[in-house]
């Protein structure tokens, strides 16, 4: 059974996530439920939960740096925030820390259940075959190695070739790599003898590797078998990178999704499953491909269109709220004052006294 910890100073709330759902029937095993956060780091440094659901305003520690203190000590728990207030940089800051989910109270038992399937499903290894294939010798692998190779495995379906080049007398190959691991999603990882012999060779091959749409990472030789995870993480750390600094079309889908759906109330998550990308990862990309934040850009759209609304129109600031996607009013009023400062109220007041004097210029979206 999965092992799960509650976190929230609140009674009544504590009490309430318990029993929610059966988490019992669900497989999960309750391990800790606390309404002291420094309580709680306790008990999750010494028996390091598999999931922790926590508050994110509570005294003397707030859920965030929960995680963060958590993470810090080489916890790799999966957390969920819950939180009383739809807060984007709260959530911006949670996905810092790799947070699993966000969730808003009042909690809602079918959006915990979904939660609770998505977290099952990550977490249990009968979902997740970590070897479709591996292709091997008896002389290159024996049993310490292959189950070494199975623990390190880091994506859930992927095909794995290991191969020692002097036992395929591969003098050409040799000094260049003793392994390629080949992903589903056709990602190739070489493990390479020589990162300075490889160098020249693998800028060639990244040209030609680019234009079939393949990512490249080199990662250097290790001294021994076990230590292939670390091997095999930087390769993937090496290629992510390349990944990241190259242009990605799908950040341009997203813009223009954002810029389609911008009067709805958008979440990352919802997001982030729509175009099939980890929260963390969107989050990432988006800022490294466009130079702001996904939420930046959205809140950018929401209140350029809530300007022009606010002078074409004599709707209420309240309604203009709603029509750019904001169901709680104050809020609106203090992001609109942060981009344009002034009030909602102000702004439409100072534009009509301009376009008076005609000395006024519609914003632009």
């Amino acid at each position: 059974m999965l092992r799960v910890i509650f976190v929230d100073d609140e009674p009544w709330a504590l009490t309430g996530i318990k029993n929610i759902i059966d988490w019992n029937k669900e497989g999960f095993e309750i391990i800790g439920a606390f309404l002291d956060p420094r309580k709680a780091l306790e008990s999750i440094m010494s028996n390091q939960p598999d999931i922790v659901f926590t508050d994110i305003r509570m005294p003397g520690m707030t859920g965030l740096n929960l995680v963060r203190e958590s993470r810090e000590k080489g916890i790799n728990s999966e957390f969920v925030i819950i939180s009383a207030f739809s807060d984007f940089e709260v959530a911006r800051r949670a996905l810092q820390y790799d947070v699993f989910h966000y969730i808003l109270k009042p909690l809602e038992r079918d959006e915990v259940r979904t939660v609770v399937d998505r977290l099952r499903k990550k977490l249990t290894p009968a979902n997740h075959p970590i070897l479709m294939g591996v292709f091997q010798t008896d002389k290159l692998m024996n049993e310490r190695q292959r189950e070494v190779l199975v623990s390190s495995a880091v994506h859930p379906h992927c095909y794995v070739a290991v191969a020692d080049a002097k036992e395929y007398n591969l003098p050409q190959k040799k000094d260049m790599y003793v392994g390629r691991f080949l992903l589903s999603d056709g990602t190739s990882l070489y493990l390479l003898s020589s990162k300075q012999k490889l160098e020249p060779f693998f800028n060639q091959w990244r040209l030609s590797a680019a234009a079939r749409g393949v990512t490249l990472g080199i990662s250097v030789q290790r001294p021994g078998f076990e230590d292939f995870d670390n091997m095999l993480s930087e390769a993937v750390s090496s290629a992510q990178m390349e990944i990241d600094y190259s242009a990605n079309p799908i950040v341009a889908e997203i813009q223009v999704y954002l810029s389609k759906n911008f009067e709805n109330e958008l979440s990352l998550s919802e997001i982030s499953e729509r175009f099939y990308l980890s929260e963390t990862y969107l989050c990432e990309l988006f800022k490294k491909q466009t130079g702001i934040t996904l939420t930046g850009f959205l809140i950018a759209i929401r209140m350029k269109r809530a300007a022009r609304l606010l002078l074409e129109n004599e709707a209420p600031v309240q309604q203009v709220a709603d029509m750019v996607g904001y169901s709680d009013y104050g809020y609106f009023g203090r992001l609109f004052k942060r981009f344009f400062g002034l009030t909602p109220s102000q702004y439409r007041k100072n534009q009509q006294a301009a376009i008076s004097n005609n000395n006024f210029s519609m914003p632009e979206e």
